[in-house]
């Protein structure tokens, strides 16, 4: 049955045989017999001596290399071999200004207390605490205006979002500056989406970024206004 064109050039690219496009079938056919041709050739010369069995893979053990050994039985070590370990020794080891003696113990770390920060504050500096004078931060940050209707010029009154009863604290994350309508509004009938919006405005910045820490009272240091970062 004789081949297509098509079907010559698959089997050639199967096996991996390049050929020109513009090849005639004829030339495809003559290159298609001369690689067949080579593999039957391949495949004869292989061991024509030794029969080949099915399923039977030779392997070959690599002969062990003989060491000279020391009349004591000990086989003697290169000199690559001293060196390299003898490096890897005295980078293993610690220097000598760094050891530590054998009943040294490390120091366990102690962790602050609640409401307390984690670094010591500068000389003449305290940080930030949003627990002390909640009231005060909460009215710089509303701006001495109502958070709900924006009201000024009338009495605020501070708002728990969350209950003290209820597991609430009492910092600026939780209090809100309201007017007395509004508190009393919302104490008769809590709107979800007036509490939403209170909750956003928790979360509004009260002090300058680079502001990080206060001043004590009667200290001297000051900050420099005009200094930009």
């Amino acid at each position: 049955m004789a081949l297509h064109k098509m079907e010559i050039q698959q089997m050639l690219r199967e096996m991996n045989v390049k050929f020109h496009a513009d090849e005639t079938y004829d030339q495809l056919k003559q290159r298609l017999q001369q690689e067949n041709h080579s593999r039957w050739l391949k495949s004869v010369s292989a061991e024509p001596s030794t029969p080949r069995q099915a399923g039977k893979i030779l392997l070959r053990k690599r002969k062990k290399q003989v060491t000279a050994e020391s009349p004591f039985g000990v086989v003697p070590e290169s000199p690559k071999t001293a060196y390299l370990r003898k490096g890897r020794a005295s980078r293993d080891a610690a220097p000598a200004g760094r050891r530590l003696p054998s009943g040294f113990h490390a120091r366990p770390i102690e962790k602050p207390g609640p409401g307390k920060p984690w670094k010591a504050a500068a000389d003449g500096t305290e940080p930030f605490n949003r627990k002390k004078k909640v009231f005060e931060s909460v009215l710089k940050r509303a701006g001495r205006s109502c958070e709900n209707c924006a009201a000024r010029d009338v009495a605020l009154s501070p708002y728990h979002i969350l209950p003290l009863d209820q597991g609430g604290e009492h910092s600026i994350k939780n209090v809100v500056a309201l007017c007395p309508a509004c508190l009393a509004a919302i104490q008769e009938a809590p709107n979800p989406k007036v509490i939403k919006m209170l909750k956003r405005k928790t979360r509004a910045r009260i002090y300058d970024s680079l502001q990080v820490v206060r001043k004590k009272k009667g200290c001297r240091w000051k900050r420099d206004s005009r200094r930009r970062y």
